[in-house]
């Protein structure tokens, strides 16, 4: 053993390069280094420590003066390592490789590309999108759903989607038919292929992808679960920015004007939750999102799946969006 560990030394290596490279002699980091570290650390890694510092590393940022957050990458060369590494089939296999690392590092990119570009919105809500056409990363995502056997990735390629076609900023609301209009015809587009690949595993879940799309679009999806309700349980839909705890719910608080009760049986299923908030609010169901209090959020595919009564004592609902829309 040495006196650094591996997972140190690849850290240690990553950081002179971002002090070297990135800085001092900036002009000369190409993407083509960016494709060396990509082969080395990640496609021919050993072991999940080198491939994860590096991914970790490119997804970096560093806080300025004025407190604003920028990646250590410069928009060249990010934009560059995006395009030719993350969104290339023959670097990606065909996507075939791509594991939950990967396209968290993909996502991250896709978020701060599309800022920069102003095709998108993003703030703890997730994105929503304001150019929907030159949304750059937004094909690749489809090659994913198609040739990434990660079933963990496809939820999250899913997801994305789904959020991309549904989670419309109001400056471009009267693009929304047409964004809708744009996702059934790739959708038809990926069914047909998955029918004449005749793949099960993919047509169960280019049909999710639809499935999904429709529960969020609409919100008829919520049932009950089987059995008896044992008892009622009273949420109260409240701002996670608050210090105000309510003990036996596991809810925050900011200010009176956004309390609401919502009943519904203990038995009931997490979507069936956010019917009965989307409805009290107004809103559609997909219009903001629940974390648990260890602030992972909530996937759309998994709500009804999980009763209220498994998971009521470590929500917390992310209501912004129902904030705003109170107040409008």
């Amino acid at each position: 053993m040495g006196r650094y560990s591996h997972g140190q030394n690849i850290d240690n290596r990553l950081l002179f390069l971002e002090n070297i490279g990135l800085q001092v002699k900036k002009d000369l980091f190409t993407i083509d280094h960016l494709k060396s570290l990509w082969s080395i650390l990640v496609k021919k890694a050993a072991t999940d420590v080198e491939k994860n510092a590096f991914l970790k590393w490119v997804m970096k940022s560093k806080t300025t003066a004025s407190g604003k957050k920028n990646p250590i990458l410069s928009d060249t060369l990010l934009r560059n390592f995006f395009n030719n590494v993350l969104c290339d089939p023959s670097q990606m296999e065909n996507f075939k490789i791509v594991t939950p690392e990967i396209f968290q590092c993909f996502e991250k990119c896709f978020e701060i590309i599309n800022e920069r570009e102003d095709n998108i919105e993003v703030n703890k809500n997730g994105i929503s999108v304001v150019r929907f056409q030159p949304l750059v990363g937004y094909e690749v995502l489809w090659e994913m759903l198609l040739n990434c056997p990660n079933e963990a990735v496809l939820k999250n390629v899913k997801n994305l989607l789904a959020n991309i076609h549904l989670k419309i900023a109001s400056s471009a609301a009267e693009d929304k038919f047409q964004i809708w209009q744009s996702f059934i015809q790739r959708w038809v587009e990926s069914f047909q292929i998955a029918s004449q690949q005749l793949e099960g595993e993919l047509m169960v879940h280019v049909i999710s992808l639809l499935n999904l799309f429709v529960d969020l679009l609409d919100g008829r999806k919520y049932i009950n679960r089987d059995g008896p309700a044992t008892e009622k349980v009273d949420i109260l839909v409240v701002d996670k920015k608050g210090k105000k705890f309510i003990k036996e719910i596991g809810l925050m608080c900011v200010d009176d004007k956004t309390r609401r009760r919502v009943a519904v049986p203990a038995n009931g299923t997490l979507f069936l939750l956010r019917k009965k908030i989307a409805e009290e609010f107004g809103l559609q169901t997909y219009e903001f999102d629940m974390y648990t209090t260890q602030n992972y959020k909530i996937s759309h595919e998994i709500e009804d799946m999980h009763s209220i009564n498994s998971i009521s004592k470590r929500i917390i609902l992310d209501i912004s969006m129902l904030k705003s829309h109170s107040e409008q």
